[in-house]
């Protein structure tokens, strides 16, 4: 379970440099990445908390 929690951090910790890059040093919005309007942001946002909360009852279940 600490490897796992070790996971979500560093590819957590990696998406956000990633966003970060691409705000600051390519002077991108981060709708240029692929999230082109309003419902594909929350597509996405649905995703990730479907993910989220997935992955919590996986470790709820231990």
């Amino acid at each position: 379970m600490p490897a796992q929690r070790g996971e979500v951090i560093t590819n957590g910790f990696t998406l956000l440099l990633l966003a970060l890059w691409v705000v600051f040093y390519e002077r991108r919005s981060i709708l240029s990445m692929g999230l082109r309007n309003r419902r594909s942001i929350a597509r996405f946002a649905a995703g990730f908390g479907g993910g989220l909360m997935l992955f919590g009852i996986a470790l709820g279940c231990r």
